[in-house]
């Protein structure tokens, strides 16, 4: 034998003695930040592309350095890790990641006395596991697993189950999504000037919706009510557009409810999309009736004001004498009062959220305005109210959509009875296991009891819900489906179904977002 043969012998020799014993790479972060680095993400994909997912399978185990406090620290190693297994899931969808850990700053690899050393400890360890090829007969047929994307995919495409609209940037767009929700899109609100572009606003308001996405209504420690969950895409030229400001798109959302719902941005925990919340994205509460009556409260007021309040009647004695004696006075007069009332962003709200039931007769906010300088309170009531018989009653959350991400306008529930709900299955991770909640957009995912089995903790005891349970074995799939009232123990009952039966498991139920308020 030559020595080139002997060294190349050794080498694959020791390459898969390392392998099945276990090799491993350390992704890093940068200080308080899940979001990897594409340089690090190149790291992972050189270290993983060559290995036979087959027959190897992930553990990942994220850290932190001692910056923070403990319980942050271990939140923050499990948002890395849920980006190293995302990144691993869409680039590598075969390798089986069988295990994670989340230690935060408990086991570093340095003492954190300077940044150099907290550099090594803020990192995600994959460790890959690989037992010995196997020739040809020594492989049997095996069953593929379900990973819930699987079924998902094959459900519902979301982007093309939203609703569709081409605006032009310099522009105020007003799209009418359905079930009481309205966006208003101000202009300039994307990086494209006096440009076409076609924007995609997708709404998730159901169970059954929430089942096809893969969604849950939950943080990493509760549960939520959730009052909707939405997401605006923009392209031009078939090219995402970025969006300049996150301020400049805004979905109305019906409420007829107590005000302690907040705003939420959406992440991935393994296969499902959980939330986490945002204090900036705090739902505000909008009223039109209550706007437009305090708009028309007596008493005069400073038309330069700058909170947008307008003089409305001329009550002095000279000001009526101009205005009836000199025509230019009285014009003037409109025009700031128009201007004033062009610049109150409450009054506006109202010409952008209805302006496509007025009949068409407003072009645009201008002429809105000026319809409000020009005319008198009752023959102004008497028009919006024979043009929009609710809008007395009806009241909004307005949430701000700030980019390409799900955004969700949830609550947390309320305190009470709570009790844990254990299923008699053993955990799978390749099962999509979830609960939905019957009277309220409430989804939770499962989670693994002490005995290995399904369980479902800390929810309110009393309440109706519907255990939904997906497995695939041998290309078919399976499905359990049970309502009972939590306190109860539910019946697991498989039964084979087609993938257009999945997309019909909540009878095509009527959105719960606002129902329930």
């Amino acid at each position: 034998m030559t020595r080139l043969a002997i060294f190349v012998l050794l080498f694959v020799t020791s390459s898969s003695l390392k392998a099945q014993e276990g090799t491993s790479i350390s992704i890093l972060f940068d200080s308080d930040q899940h979001v990897a680095k594409s340089t690090e993400l190149s790291r992972l994909h050189s270290f993983l592309e060559d290995e036979d997912c087959g027959s190897c399978f992930l553990v990942l185990s994220g850290h932190t350095d001692s910056d923070g406090a403990d319980q942050y620290n271990i939140e923050l190693s499990q948002k890395r890790v849920n980006t190293i297994r995302n990144y691993i899931k869409k680039e590598f969808g075969c390798f089986d990641v069988q295990d994670t850990d989340f230690f935060g700053e408990s086991k570093p690899l340095n003492e954190n006395a300077n940044n150099q050393q907290k550099q090594a400890n803020r990192r995600v360890t994959v460790q890959l596991n690989c037992s010995p090829k196997k020739t040809d007969k020594d492989v049997t047929p095996s069953e593929p697993i379900l990973i819930p994307q699987d079924v998902w995919s094959s459900v519902v495409s979301p982007p093309s189950d939203g609703i569709n609209k081409r605006i032009f940037s310099n522009e105020y767009t007003t799209i009418e999504a359905g079930n009481g929700v309205v966006v208003v899109i101000e202009p300039h609100a994307f990086s494209l000037e006096n440009k076409a572009i076609d924007v995609t606003f997708l709404q998730c308001t159901s169970r059954q919706k929430a089942f096809n996405m893969g969604f849950t209504t939950q943080t990493s420690d509760s549960l939520l009510e959730s009052g909707g969950m939405f997401r605006i895409l923009a392209k031009a030229d078939g090219r995402p557009v970025e969006q300049l400001r996150p301020d400049a798109v805004h979905v109305f959302i019906p409420n007829s409810g107590p005000d302690d719902f907040e705003g939420f941005t959406s992440y991935m925990d393994e296969s499902y999309v959980h939330w986490e919340k945002r204090d900036e994205l705090k739902p505000e509460n909008f009223s039109p009736g209550r706007e437009i009556a305090q708009f028309f409260d007596p008493g005069e007021m400073d038309i330069q004001d700058q909170s947008g309040t307008c003089e409305r009647d001329c009550n002095l004695f000279w000001c009526k004498i101009k205005s009836a004696l000199f025509p230019g006075y009285r014009k003037r007069r409109d025009e700031n009062l128009a201007a004033c009332i062009g610049s109150n962003g409450d009054i506006m709200r109202i010409y952008d959220l209805f302006k496509n039931k007025l009949n068409g007769e407003f072009p645009d906010r201008e002429s809105f305005a000026k319809y409000l300088a020009e005319n008198k309170r009752d023959d102004i009531m008497n028009k919006l109210r024979a043009d929009v018989p609710q809008i007395d009653e009806v009241s909004y959350y307005v949430l701000d959509l700030p980019n390409a991400r799900w955004i969700n306008c949830d609550r947390f529930l309320g305190e009470g009875d709570r009790t844990t709900v254990l299923v008699d299955e053993d955990y799978n991770t390749k099962w999509d296991v979830r609960l939905f909640f019957d009277d309220q957009l409430s989804v939770m995912r499962a989670a693994k009891s002490d005995k290995g089995k399904i369980q479902f903790a800390n929810i309110p005891i009393g309440e109706l819900v519907t255990l939904v349970i997906v497995k695939k074995l041998s290309d078919v799939i399976y499905l359990s489906k049970e309502t009972f009232r939590t306190g109860d123990t539910p019946i697991v009952n498989f039964k084979k179904v087609s993938t257009d039966d999945l997309k019909y498991v909540f009878d095509k139920e009527q959105s719960l977002g606002s129902s329930s308020r």
